[in-house]
């Protein structure tokens, strides 16, 4: 159970950083910001890994 804890503050790490530096409550807004920066940061390295090892 610790390792899942520890894989999901990864995870939602970027989410949580953006939010705090920009002062918005996460419980206040739903996660949406939250949300945004993680789908853009995990797709934007992920397509850059694949473009990498692909070619």
């Amino acid at each position: 159970m610790i390792i899942l804890k520890r894989l999901l503050a990864v995870f939602l790490w970027p989410g949580n950083a953006i939010s705090r530096a920009l002062s918005i409550d996460i419980s206040a807004d739903g996660g949406q910001v939250r949300s945004l920066v993680n789908g853009l940061f995990w797709g934007t390295l992920l397509l850059i890994l694949t473009l990498i090892f692909h070619g």
